[in-house]
């Protein structure tokens, strides 16, 4: 006679773990997901090798409606410490350097051609001679990219204003408007989140919402930028290059995968701003296994307390401190940000992209 209790133990063994997969498999009853980094626009820096170069790339002279010349405004630039430099006066390439009695050579910089595309919603147009008379941004876009130009959305928030009833917010349309013009244009890396002394802060909105929607599979960089009219724009707000080299591909190569960060004294109250107090950003790691991204800053030479760094998500702050544990933290959706905040002014890092797994 066959034992009924060993049958049973037989059946119980087979069955057992049919009915566990079965229970995983039901809603609510999975394992829980993790947040898995998709996207690190710093994961080729090697920060032990680079040098940290000091662009502006919204700059005007006499050449359109600034109140400096040429050669001034260069001066003015290279005495500060910058090392990349564009020229942009509307609808015109102010170019080449040795026109207006510089060499970029001779002073150790980087000069990028480009303009201020100004017939339609404002651009920079970056790394190529281009002057048009097109009205079309698409169009106008179209031509930059068919010279293997880079183009940089200026100022959004001269065309777009919140709600009344919803300051902290981006209406739908405007969002929608960005998001298609981004989609459609490859060589568009990013935004001027920061224009000339932070004269439109609502466009750090815009720049969370067009995070929120676009990440990570189109990633979204910003800039920030003194638009140079005159002496008293110069030296607010300006990008960090993080290069193995100065050149104009590396620049390039940067400015497309979000290999850089901007920088701003305009963030802080007048009385407070100041270049030297504004952070340096020396570092950016990533630790997959353990699953943590750090930044390290310094301010006038001495590292940023921890207090200084703000991880922000869809617009509002995560996490307080130089190190982030993303895996586990269900606030993350599909992006992160740096800011880093110093005595006399911020620094930001470009967002790092996250997919659940």
């Amino acid at each position: 006679m066959h034992d009924p209790m060993r049958r049973s133990c037989v059946v119980l063994r087979t069955l057992l773990p049919l009915t566990i997969a079965v229970f995983l498999l039901l809603p609510g009853c999975m394992a829980p997901a993790e947040n898995a980094l998709v996207f690190n626009p710093y994961a080729s820096v090697n920060w032990d090798a680079v040098m940290l170069h000091k662009a502006n790339l919204h700059t005007h002279t006499t050449q359109s409606d600034g109140s400096l010349e040429p050669a001034e405004v260069i001066d003015e630039y290279h005495q500060r410490g910058y090392t990349i430099l564009a020229l942009t006066d509307h609808n015109r390439n102010t170019w080449p350097w040795q026109e207006y009695g510089r060499d970029p050579a001779a002073l150790g910089m980087l000069a990028i051609s480009g303009n201020e595309l100004s017939r339609h919603h404002h651009t920079g147009a970056l790394f190529c001679e281009h002057e048009t008379d097109e009205t079309d941004h698409d169009a106008a876009l179209r031509e930059v990219a068919a010279l293997d130009g880079v183009a940089i959305l200026y100022h959004p928030g001269r065309y777009w204003q919140p709600a009344e009833d919803a300051p902290n917010e981006v209406p739908a349309e405007v969002v929608a408007t960005y998001t298609g013009l981004l989609s459609r244009h490859e060589l568009v890396p990013g935004i001027e989140f920061i224009n000339q002394g932070n004269r439109y802060p609502h466009d750090r909105l815009l720049w969370d919402a067009l995070l929120s929607e676009m990440m990570p599979g189109r990633p979204v960089h910003g800039f920030a930028d003194d638009d140079m009219h005159g002496i008293g724009h110069l030296g607010r707000d300006w990008t960090v290059f993080p290069l193995p080299e100065l050149t104009e591909e590396a620049v390039r190569k940067a400015m497309l995968s979000g290999a850089f960060y901007a920088s701003s004294v305009s963030t802080h109250p007048a009385e407070d701003r100041s270049v030297e107090g504004t952070p340096v950003i020396i570092c950016v790691t990533h630790d997959e296994q353990a699953g943590t991204l750090s930044v390290s800053a310094t301010v006038a030479g001495e590292p940023l307390g921890d207090a200084g760094y703000r991880w922000i998500a869809d617009g509002e702050v995560l996490h307080v401190g130089p190190t982030l544990q993303y895996r586990d933290d269900e606030r993350i959706g599909n992006y992160v940000r740096l800011e880093a905040l110093g005595t006399g002014g911020t620094a930001f890092t470009n967002a790092f992209g996250f997919e659940e797994r």
